[in-house]
């Protein structure tokens, strides 16, 4: 059955609005998960070291982690002695 080409328009816009819709409600969900990061963060750093320990964390574990790569000690050495 052949569709008029206004209608095949408004199917256009319709599908354009649904995908406009749903990436504007995955952005707004990763903004509130952000958000909501950032308040647990900030409300643990509040929390002295004797509270974080009556939880069983320690402060070191909930930093943020640093880049680190291990290296065996035979392999630094020679890299060292390439400098």
């Amino acid at each position: 059955m052949p569709t008029s080409p206004q209608a095949a328009k408004t199917a256009d816009a319709s599908g354009l609005f649904d995908l406009v819709r749903d990436g504007t409600q995955a952005l707004l969900a990763s903004i509130r998960q952000g958000r909501q990061a950032a308040r647990d963060r900030s409300a643990i750093a509040a929390l002295s070291d004797a509270q974080l320990a009556d939880a069983g964390i320690d402060r070191w574990s909930i930093e943020a982690p640093c880049a680190s790569i291990e290296v065996e000690a035979g392999l630094m050495a020679n890299l060292m002695s390439m400098r």
